[in-house]
């Protein structure tokens, strides 16, 4: 359910979710309390809403199905809100074994409906589609790919078909100009791909210096200077994009590489 822009998926703490939903209500609403609230849930005691929210204890097993209906939580969003409140209670108050627990289950509920286009190998496969000598699904043998797909990238290539992402005449397979993104951006869809982009970079270590950079730095950025900095950031990414990634060519004389940006806070 996204309420005025709030994604579920991108908490990993249920209570931070209910009060920012609390809050856009609120901006709805200026008539709204949380007495109304808990009104709606059939709870007796605006106490019993506060507390969950305070932290004083965790909604059971009635009170998550009303929460559920009340929110108009589909399917998919129901499943992991209801993760997210086992996991706190799980916890037991430690919050390192929260993050762990909440994390995890944010990448199993997440990798149930991965979509396509949030699979590295799409990435991939699409890039390739630049070269000459890719044509066919039989081409794949020939390339020289270095990372293994668990799905296998017959199967990403099938994906990619189904979403109109590539089109597929008389057994050449290319790029489909008409092909119109149908996906949410969602955080359960980020969560996995960021993951396992980070677990391939651990490769990156063995691989020639020369063809790879593994550099990293703290900064000390004024708080106020923080959006310029990720503009510069964004600008730097485009341009050098815009120099370096080429439409044309073949494996022979071309390399497919990742470029990623790390840029996250280490102090409050």
């Amino acid at each position: 359910m996204d309420i005025r822009g709030i994604d579920l998926f991108s908490y990993i703490d249920y209570r931070l979710y209910l009060e920012d939903v609390f809050s856009e209500r609120k901006k709805l609403d200026r008539k709204y309390t949380f007495g109304k609230w808990a009104k709606e849930l059939g709870i007796s005691s605006v106490s019993g809403l506060t507390m969950i929210l305070k932290g004083q204890r965790h909604p059971g097993p009635k009170l998550i199905k009303k929460l559920i209906e009340n929110l108009k939580l589909n399917e998919k969003e129901a499943d992991f809100f209801t993760s997210l409140v086992q996991a706190k209670k799980n916890a037991k108050g430690d919050e390192e074994v929260f993050q762990v627990i909440a994390q995890k289950r944010v990448t199993d509920i997440s990798k149930k409906e991965r979509q396509v286009e949030f699979k590295w190998e799409m990435a991939l496969i699409r890039e390739m589609l630049k070269w000459k000598n890719f044509n066919t699904t039989k081409d794949l043998s020939s390339l020289p790919i270095i990372f293994q797909s668990n799905e296998g990238y017959q199967e990403i290539i099938e994906q990619m078909k189904s979403s109109t992402i590539i089109k597929e005449e008389k057994k050449i397979i290319s790029l489909n100009p008409d092909y119109e993104p149908q996906y949410k951006l969602e955080m359960s869809q980020f969560v996995p791909l960021h993951q396992e982009i980070c677990d391939l970079s651990d490769d990156s270590y063995y691989m020639p210096k020369e063809q790879r950079i593994l550099e990293h730095v703290l900064i000390n950025v004024k708080k106020e200077d923080l959006t310029k900095a990720r503009k510069k950031l964004y600008e730097f990414i485009q341009e050098f994009t815009d120099e370096f990634d080429r439409e044309d060519g073949s494996s022979d004389d071309h390399q497919i590489f990742n470029l990623t940006t790390l840029f996250f806070p280490f102090t409050k």
